[in-house]
């Protein structure tokens, strides 16, 4: 009968032998492509003997982390091979005593490089741009693996924070509109918007006060000025008066999520690449990112690890 049990010790003994005889067989390469590019680019034999002995050193401190950059970007590769054919026919050309000018040649690695790097950073930030997945969920990588964002969750925790913060603290600014709208109420909502009037104005409504039961809006906040206002604070009236029946949130607080629900980006809503990072950036400045002010999560995490597990074969 076989035995087996020394084969993963074989194998890794060859495996072992393989890599080693690479590295010494692209070591006399390099060298000696060294030594050549020396002798065709120097005039003294002191500078040809330096260029080898730190070229031979870079190459041994530094050969395993250039192997994995140039394995993961193969244009690299590429255009590793068109300096060495670049040098290749300077050589030949020097044995025909045409002189190329070493500058012109070094401007174009040195440019063609260049232009390498920011390649190379336009295709790295492409591959963890987000991406929008049926005008409704955001998805971005991370480290352990990505998250799945819901856009419209995201935005309207962004202006919760943000309406709150006025309410607290400051007023927003007022658009004032050209033809300014009437909003007619039934006496019970009209009660509702006298009492909570002096906090609709500190969100950027101007609002006034017009007979028994109408208010006239002159002014819009800035995020609400292609909306329908009229409509809006409608809806923020009756939003406030149905959920102050079982109030979870304050008066303010009550108001600020009535406005963000109102003002927030609407699933079915296309975002560019941009509009997608800026979401994300502000929601992770947020005071508390991971839910909306009503309890919902704005954002669920999936671990590799999980994901893993869902691709393990199964008996």
């Amino acid at each position: 009968m076989r035995d087996f049990a020394r084969l993963p010790l074989l194998s890794y003994r060859m495996s072992l032998a393989a890599v080693l005889t690479q590295i010494v067989l692209i070591d006399i390469v390099f060298s000696f492509d060294s030594i050549i590019t020396a002798v065709g680019m120097a005039q003294h034999v002191e500078v040809m003997i330096a260029a080898v002995i730190v070229s031979v050193a870079l190459m041994m401190v530094f050969a395993g982390g250039i192997s994995r950059f140039v394995s993961s970007h193969p244009t690299v590769k590429m255009l590793a091979l068109a300096f060495l054919f670049v040098i290749g026919v300077l050589l030949i050309a020097d044995g025909f005593d045409h002189h190329v000018p070493k500058g012109y040649v070094y401007f174009a690695m040195a440019f063609s490089v260049a232009v390498e790097m920011l390649n190379i950073r336009v295709r790295r930030r492409q591959a963890t741009a987000p991406v929008q997945l049926h005008d409704k969920y955001i998805l971005s990588n991370i480290k352990s693996g990505f998250i799945l964002a819901d856009q419209q969750a995201v935005h309207e925790r962004i202006l919760y924070e943000k309406y709150l913060k006025q309410l607290n603290e400051n007023a927003a600014p007022s658009q004032q509109q050209l033809f300014p709208q009437t909003l007619r109420l039934n006496a019970p909502d009209f009660e509702i918007a006298k009492e909570i009037i002096a906090d609709i104005r500190m969100l950027g409504f101007d609002v006034q006060e017009f007979g028994n039961t109408d208010l006239v809006i002159h002014g819009t906040p800035s995020d609400l000025v292609n909306k329908d206002a009229s409509k809006i604070l409608e809806e923020i009236i009756e939003g406030y008066k149905q959920n102050m029946q079982s109030p979870k949130l304050d008066k303010r607080e009550e108001l600020a999520f009535q406005m963000a629900r109102q003002a927030s980006i609407k699933n079915g809503t296309r975002l560019s690449e941009r509009e997608m990072n800026n979401l994300l950036d502000e929601l992770f400045g947020c005071e508390n990112p991971s839910y909306t002010a009503s309890g919902r999560p704005t954002f669920i995490t999936y671990h590799l690890r999980d994901i893993e597990k869902l691709f393990e074969k199964t008996d």
